[in-house]
Formats: C-alpha cells, structure tokens, sequence
C-alpha cells in the first residue's frame, strides 16, 4: 500500500486472511472526511464479502477524486493504481456526458484483450459522490446483480437511503 496523506486503518488479521493472499483496506478519503472505524470496517469487510461472492480480482469503493475509501484485491493486484485510472476515466466521462448532453451515467466499462472488464459503478450515498470499481476477470462473468447489492449495502453503511 503505498503511503498516502490519509491515514489508514488495517483490516482485523481474520478478514485479510480471507483473501488469500490478496490485501484489503480502508482510507479515510479526503470527500468523505473521516470514516468511523466501524463503518470503515463495515465497508471493508463488504467490498471483502463482494470480491469473493463475485470471483472479482479487484472492489474497490473509490471517491470521485481518485481516492480509494476502501478495497479489496486477489493475489497481484494493485488498487491504488486503479483507482486513478478510474478518476480520469470517470471526469473524460463527465465531460463526454456534458457535451453529448446525456444524462446521469449509470456504469462505465473497458474491457481488455484478455477478456477482462472494469466496471466502475458512480453513485450518490448522502452526501457523497462516490464510485465502486470491479475488476471482472471473464467477459462472460456476471456482475450486475454483485454491483447492485454492493451499492445498496454502501448506502446503508453510510445511513442513507441513496437516489
């Protein structure tokens, strides 16, 4: 994990292990403000339950300025990395939204050479504007029903009801 200005909280040994090998964590993001650790650990523990539930390599829970919030990684993945990638690819989004005049974006994906596909869900939590990155190892590999539960569990973490 590379250091950032955000401190961050480590997840209890007992969920890490779950991932086998892969690595988890919670940033207190610079829109958020500070994260309870009992709700970092509930969203933790979350992107933790959707990366294995939807054979994911990557969830992350990022907000719109490219800082991670919380994530979860198999084996040889990198999140922070993604994460940025993500924030530009979600402002070029933006403004090809502003420009073609469409409205909200429900999903954006690229999809690679190997089949893969990252999938980056933005949505509103109460005040926040946030966005939920999976990275889906198959091109055949559902994801919707995943994405969606996620969504609604964030919301509820964070004690809204969403829009």
């Amino acid at each position: 994990h590379a250091e950032s200005d955000h401190p961050r909280r480590d997840r209890p040994p007992a969920a890490r292990d779950r991932l086998i090998g892969g690595e988890s964590g919670v940033e207190s993001a610079g829109s958020l403000g500070t994260i309870t650790p009992s709700r970092g650990e509930q969203l933790g523990n979350l992107l933790t339950d959707i990366l294995r539930d939807g054979g994911f390599s990557l969830a992350l829970l990022g907000d719109l300025e490219g800082f991670p919030v919380a994530w979860a990684t198999a084996p040889g993945e990198v999140a922070e990395a993604r994460a940025a990638a993500v924030a530009l690819m979600q402002r070029s989004a933006a403004q090809a939204r502003a420009q073609l005049g469409l409205g909200t974006t429900d999903e954006i994906m690229l999809h690679d050479d190997r089949g893969r596909r990252l999938v980056c869900r933005p949505f509103r939590a109460g005040d926040n504007d946030l966005i939920l990155i999976v990275l889906v190892p198959g091109s055949q590999q559902p994801y919707r029903m995943m994405t969606n539960r996620a969504l609604r569990e964030v919301r509820r973490i964070l004690g809204s009801a969403g829009e």
